[in-house]
């Protein structure tokens, strides 16, 4: 096949091509929404984050909200008497250590595991001398330190990782790279401009 791909060859895709998809991702993956390659690539990130000018835990603030990219260290539950659910997770980086404190958020236990990589947005206080953060927002990132990070809307419903997101973005755009995906705008006007073509 030559040619330029289109957006309809995109659309002729499956999922299932991609390194890493078998059935039960690609069940989860549609359920979020995305079924073929073209709804992979237009499923936009809703933030970046530039992992080149991160924030530190040892430079946190109590009551000025941050972002910070930590690891997971430690992952604990407990029920209260009143059966409200309370999952701690100490996190921290090579300059300190921080705790999260999820309210009513049980999943976070299953979802949060020793080792991962995190980014943590959310308002640091001081509970007891220790900083802590009361239900942050939290992205799993993977291990992508030194880039910029592309972070995916997530949810308890669809377990799909912002790290598994962006690495199967990556698959479908090395394999497309070759042929190039056609674009509306010509050639020249995009290296005029400096643009980046579809594939980048």
């Amino acid at each position: 096949m030559t040619g330029q791909i289109t957006l309809r060859d995109l659309a002729a895709i499956d999922v299932e091509v991609l390194k890493g998809v078998g059935e039960k991702r690609k069940a989860a993956l549609t359920e979020y929404g995305i079924a073929n390659v073209l709804d992979l690539l237009t499923n936009y990130p809703r933030k970046w984050v530039d992992r080149t000018n991160e924030a530190r835990v040892s430079d946190l603030v109590a009551g000025q909200e941050a972002l910070v990219i930590v690891e997971v260290r430690k992952v604990s539950k407990f029920t209260t008497k009143n059966r409200k659910t309370i999952v701690n997770v100490q996190v921290g980086d090579d300059s300190g250590r921080l705790k999260a404190v999820f309210f009513n958020q049980p999943w976070r236990e299953r979802q949060l595991k020793v080792g991962m990589q995190l980014a943590m947005f959310g308002k640091p206080d001081l509970y007891r001398g220790v900083l802590q953060m009361s239900n942050p927002l939290v992205d799993l990132i993977g291990d992508r330190t030194g880039r910029i990070v592309p972070i995916y809307p997530q949810s308890e419903k669809v377990q799909v990782s912002t790290w598994e997101l962006a690495t199967w973005v990556e698959n479908a755009l090395e394999r497309c790279r070759e042929r190039g995906i056609s674009d509306p705008l010509p050639s020249d006007l995009r290296e005029r401009l400096k643009l980046a073509d579809r594939t980048n």
